[in-house]
């Protein structure tokens, strides 16, 4: 099979889903691999790194999304790359199903191609095997990200994560406890924090609570709780995920006013919509703005601020998929694995699920 890793050319994308580590493998196993020029140099990866691993190089854009047979991108190709599709090509990326625009989605349907998203790939114990690098990564990374935005000068309370002699440290309480929340929990957790984790499923609490030495409170996802942890929290973290594609809001507008001035809301499940009624998608350049004198992080995707490390972590997890679906057709392959079956969201220029939600642009 013929795979192809084509550049994104959006000046905050700078992960790639194929390493030169994943060529090299792809390459023994008998497969062609061929890069568009400079894919990986602002995550560290050198043009040279991929050649010497097998892979050939595109020096144009129009080839290196026309000839391959699954073209690879972390973000799905808006509706002007799609003029470089043909039909049967397999496009893989991150799409994030929530904000695939109706142009892009219209786009896909008249270039016949099959839509595969890594983010909906659900094996068939129920985790998510590609989302769960990702997840990992932006838990180990959100005590980082709330320490800088509690600073003073950074428009946060003033408050130090881990407090001080005589100083109680924050409180921080996370909403969700999956792979993210409970990432989250361990890393703020170690490093000082009083630390609460809020889940409707009390199988996820028992195992968070059996899974993280030191201190740490559960509490049940009711409207109660809820209201408490608002009133009573320097840092909130949402960290649902939800199978349909759409968390619920479990933060509303008349949450905010009960909060302490200066609150942090970091959602990060904006991917899925945002699970505060106040949140809306930013970025990494300008991550943060105020409702009602509390500060919200929603930056979509964060992950891209440890662009080397996060694309390690996903070739790692990518691969072996890869190698698995190039030894079936389309077909076989949703038929024989949950993973693909539940990862295509488009077969041939056909939508096999309705989005709860299509913005217009």
């Amino acid at each position: 099979m013929h795979f192809g890793i084509v550049a994104d050319h959006h000046p905050l994308e700078y992960r790639v889903p194929v390493t030169p580590y994943g060529v090299e493998e792809l390459v023994i196993h008998g497969h062609e691999v061929t890069i568009e020029q400079g894919i990986g140099v602002r995550a560290q990866f050198s043009d040279e790194d991929y050649v010497r691993r097998g892979a050939r190089i595109a020096f144009s854009s129009e080839e290196a999304w026309l000839r391959p047979d699954i073209v690879l991108r972390f973000r799905p190709p808006s509706e002007k790359e799609a003029v470089h599709l043909r039909p049967g090509q397999i496009v893989a990326g991150f799409v994030e199903l929530p904000f695939l625009t109706k142009a892009a989605q219209q786009a896909y349907a008249r270039a016949g191609i099959t839509l595969w998203a890594l983010e909906e790939m659900v094996d068939e114990r129920g985790r998510w095997p590609l989302l769960s690098p990702l997840s990992m990564i932006c838990g180990r990374m959100l005590p980082q990200i709330a320490a800088r935005f509690l600073e003073t000068f950074q428009g946060g309370r003033g408050k130090l994560l881990m407090g001080a002699p005589g100083v109680a440290p924050c409180n921080v309480s996370i909403v969700g406890g999956g792979t993210l929340g409970t990432m989250a929990a361990r890393m703020f957790q170690q490093i000082g924090a009083r630390v609460t984790v809020v889940d409707s499923d009390h199988a996820a609490l028992e195992r968070i609570e059996s899974e993280i030495d030191g201190t740490i409170t559960t509490l049940s996802a009711t409207p109660g709780n809820i209201s408490r942890i608002c009133i009573g929290s320097d840092v909130i973290v949402l960290a649902i995920h939800h199978e349909s594609g759409v968390v619920p809001k479990v933060i509303t507008r008349q949450h905010l006013k009960t909060m302490q001035p200066r609150t942090l809301i970091i959602d990060a499940s904006i991917t899925q919509g945002g699970a505060c009624e106040t949140s809306r998608p930013t970025d990494v350049l300008n991550p943060t703005y105020e409702v009602d004198n509390v500060v919200h992080y929603c930056v979509t995707r964060v992950t891209s601020n440890v662009s080397r490390t996060t694309s390690r972590a996903v070739n790692c997890a990518l691969i072996p998929y890869l190698l698995k679906f190039a030894r079936h057709s389309i077909d076989e392959a949703i038929g024989l694995y949950h993973e693909f079956d539940s990862g295509m969201a488009m077969v041939n220029g056909e939508f096999r699920r309705s989005f709860s939600r299509n913005p217009e642009e």
